[in-house]
C-alpha cells in the first residue's frame, strides 16, 4: 500500500501528463492519494509506515518551512514501523551555508544515526532509520537492482550498478552530527528558516555547501550499517565514476559533471565515451576552452584517436566545421578502424550541405562495421535529399526493426513519410524521434515545419519555440517562430522573432 499525500490538485491533474514517466501510477490500485497537508495526515493518522518520503518545496516559501522543522522530524519518526526509513529532501542550492547546518541539526537531534547522499549539485537527501539505520546488504541490493522495472527506472537516471548508487553516499553518523554542531534548530515555536531562507534565494552556494559536506566526512568512517555500501563508491574505478559523471549530467549538473569527466581524463587511456562526456558538459557549463585544453594534451598520447574524435564533436558543436573536419580527419588516420569519426564527419558534411560526402563517409562506416544503424541512417539521410524517398524510408524502416528508437532513421521516417502524403506516420515519427532524443533541437525544427505545412502554426510555434529555447543561436527555429507568428495573426510573438533574428545578424528582406 502506497499513501500519497500532495496539498495542491493541479499537481495531481498535472500528473496525468506525466503517465510514460510515472507509469501510471494514479490508476495503480494499490495507491491512496490524499489532497491534503502532509504534516496534518501524520498528526491525524495514526498508522505506521515502513518508509515516509517528505519531498516538500524550497523552506523560503512561506509555511513550507514548517516541514524542516525539529517538531516534524519527531512527528515522521513517530509514525514510522520498526525498522522504518524516512528520507527528508533539502536543497542545498541558494541556501545559506548555516541554514543547511540548521536543517541538518535537526534531524540529526531526532535521528541520531542517519546519513546525507549529494544526488546532484543541488538536491540533498537525509536518511534516518527508526530505531537506527538498517544494514545494507550489497549482493541483495545488487539482485534487486537487476529486477526489470527496477532497473529500468534507475536507468533513466544513468544509475546503472549499485556502486554507482553508492557514489551519492557523502556524509553520516558522528561525522553528520558533527558537521552540525552548534547550529541554531529550527522549531515550531522560532521557525529561523522562515525567515533567514529567503535571503539567499538568489546566491550561488550549491559548490560552498557540496565542499562542506566533503570536508567534513574527511578522516570519519561511514556509520556501521553502511559501512560495506559506502565503501563500494568511495575510490571509484574509472567505469564507476562515469556512471557517476553520467548522473550528474542526466540531472542537469553539468559542473560538477565536467570535474568528474576531467579526472576521468587523467587515467592511463581515458576512452572515447569519457572524451565525449567531458565535451557535452563542458558545452552546458560554458567551459569550451577549458576541454579544448585537456583534449588537445592528450593527442600527443596513446588515446589521441579518442582525443581527436572527441575534438572533432566539440567543433562541430560550436559551429567550426573546418577545425571539426581536420580533427575527425586525424582521428581516422591515428585508428582506420574507428566508425565514431566517420560518422561525425558525415553530421558535419551533411550540415554543409555536401551529400556525396555524407554518403562516401556513411559507406566507409559500414564497410568497417556492417550494419551499423545509424552509419544506414545517413546512407539514408543522403538517398532522401537526392529524392529517392522509397529506398530512404525502406533503409530507415530497416533500421527501425531492429533499434525502434535510432534517431537519425526516425527523422529520415518521419521526412519520408511526410512527403508521401501520410502525415499519422510522419507524426509517430516526429514524437518517437523526440522521446528518444529530447535535446535535439533540429528535430524539434523538422517537426515545426511538418506542422506548418500541415496546417497548424500553434503547434508549431510550441515546436520552434522549444527549438529556440534548447539552442539560442538557431536561425531556423527563428524563421520557423516567425512564419508560425504570421500564420496565427501574433503581432508579439513575430517581433520577438524578428528581433532574436536580428540579434543574431540575419540580414535577409524579411527582418527589417
Amino acid at each position: 500500500r502506497l499513501d500519497a499525500v500532495e496539498i495542491s490538485p493541479d499537481v495531481v491533474a498535472a500528473a496525468r501528463l506525466f503517465v510514460r514517466s510515472n507509469r501510471g501510477v494514479l490508476d495503480d490500485p494499490r495507491l491512496a492519494l490524499r489532497v491534503a497537508d502532509g504534516r496534518n495526515h501524520l498528526l491525524m493518522d495514526e498508522r505506521r509506515y515502513d518508509v515516509i518520503i517528505s519531498e516538500p518545496s524550497n523552506p523560503w516559501m512561506a509555511g513550507v518551512s514548517a516541514l524542516f522543522t525539529r517538531d516534524f522530524f519527531r512527528l515522521a519518526r513517530s509514525r514510522l514501523a520498526p525498522g522504518g526509513l524516512l528520507c527528508q529532501w533539502t536543497h542545498i542550492y541558494n541556501m545559506d551555508p548555516r541554514d543547511l547546518r540548521t536543517v541538518v541539526a535537526g534531524f540529526t537531534d531526532v535521528f541520531g544515526d542517519s546519513a546525507l547522499f549529494l544526488v546532484n549539485e543541488g538536491d540533498a537527501l537525509l536518511v534516518g532509520g527508526e530505531p537506527r539505520l538498517p544494514r545494507v546488504d550489497v549482493e541483495v541490493l545488487a539482485r534487486r537492482m537487476e529486477e526489470p522495472e527496477v532497473r529500468e527506472d534507475l536507468a533513466g537516471v544513468e544509475v546503472r550498478t549499485a556502486a554507482g548508487l553508492a557514489t551519492l553516499y557523502a556524509l553520516g553518523g558522528e561525522a553528520l552530527v558533527r558537521f552540525a554542531a552548534g547550529a541554531p534548530r529550527h522549531t515550531d515555536d522560532r521557525p529561523r528558516l522562515e525567515f533567514s531562507a529567503p535571503r539567499f534565494l538568489h546566491a550561488d552556494t550549491a559548490r560552498e555547501n557540496r565542499t562542506a559536506i566533503r570536508k567534513a566526512a574527511h578522516g570519519f568512517p561511514a556509520p556501521a550499517a553502511l559501512a560495506a555500501f559506502a565503501a563500494l563508491g568511495a575510490a571509484p574505478p574509472p567505469a564507476t565514476r562515469l556512471e557517476r559523471a553520467r548522473m550528474l549530467e542526466r540531472a542537469g549538473s553539468f559542473g560538477w559533471a565536467m570535474d568528474l569527466y576531467q579526472e576521468a581524463m587523467d587515467d592511463p587511456r581515458p576512452d572515447v565515451a569519457a572524451m565525449e562526456g567531458l565535451v557535452r558538459a563542458a558545452l552546458k557549463s560554458g567551459r569550451a576552452a577549458e576541454a579544448e585544453q585537456v583534449l588537445r594534451r592528450l593527442t600527443a598520447g596513446p588515446a589521441r584517436a579518442a582525443a581527436h574524435t572527441a575534438l572533432g564533436l566539440l567543433f562541430l558543436n560550436l559551429d567550426r566545421p573546418g577545425e571539426a573536419l581536420g580533427e575527425l580527419a586525424a582521428a581516422a588516420e591515428a585508428d582506420p578502424r574507428a566508425v565514431r569519426p566517420l560518422l561525425l564527419g558525415a553530421e558535419v558534411q551533411e550540415g554543409a550541405g555536401n551529400i556525396d560526402a555524407v554518403e562516401g563517409l556513411a559507406r566507409q562506416a559500414l564497410a568497417v562495421a556492417p550494419g551499423d544503424g545509424e552509419a544506414e541512417g545517413f546512407l539514408a539521410t543522403a538517398m532522401l535529399a537526392r529524392g529517392r524517398r522509397d529506398e530512404a524510408l525502406q533503409r530507415s524502416e530497416t533500421v527501425l526493426a531492429r533499434s525502434p528508437h535510432a534517431a537519425r532513421a526516425l527523422e529520415v521516417a518521419a521526412i519520408a513519410r511526410a512527403q508521401k502524403g501520410d502525415p499519422a506516420g510522419a507524426r509517430r515519427a516526429f514524437e518517437t524521434l523526440l522521446q528518444a532524443e529530447p535535446d535535439g533541437w533540429a528535430h524539434f525544427n523538422n517537426f515545426g515545419v511538418f506542422e506548418m505545412e500541415s496546417g497548424d502554426p500553434r503547434e508549431a510555434a510550441r515546436l520552434f519555440h522549444q527549438a529556440v529555447s534548447l539552442n539560442p543561436r538557431n536561425v531556423e527555429g527563428y524563421r520557423g517562430l516567425r512564419e508560425a507568428a504570421r500564420g496565427l495573426g501574433d503581432g508579439a510573438l513575430l517581433a520577438r522573432a524578428q528581433a532574436a533574428l536580428r540579434r543574431l545578424g540575419v540580414q535577409d528582406p524579411e527582418t527589417p
